[in-house]
């Protein structure tokens, strides 16, 4: 069975996507290297309400729509990696 096309499109799109997010978090990685691995998980929702409060569609729009998914990552890595610890 052949996939739809509009999937190819989807997946170029998150392959775009994620690019842009391993660029961000390249870019600070050398100053935050993976503290937020080890913050409390307030302080990183606390900096995605921030990161959402201060979003704008301007000139910076896609920056930040990137700095709010790696939050979501981060936070989603934080609860799945808590899962994974305790299945195995």
């Amino acid at each position: 069975m052949m996939k739809p096309d509009y999937l190819d499109v989807a997946y170029q799109d998150l392959e775009q996507f994620q690019a842009a997010m391993q660029k961000e978090y390249a870019r600070h990685y050398p100053e935050k290297r993976e503290t937020w691995k080890t913050m409390p998980i307030g302080e990183l929702e606390t900096l995605l309400w921030w990161a959402w409060d201060q979003f704008s569609f301007d000139e910076n729009t896609e920056s930040q729509l990137v700095d709010i998914a790696n939050l979501c990552a981060m936070l989603w890595t934080r609860k799945t990696s808590g899962k994974r610890t305790q299945e195995e």
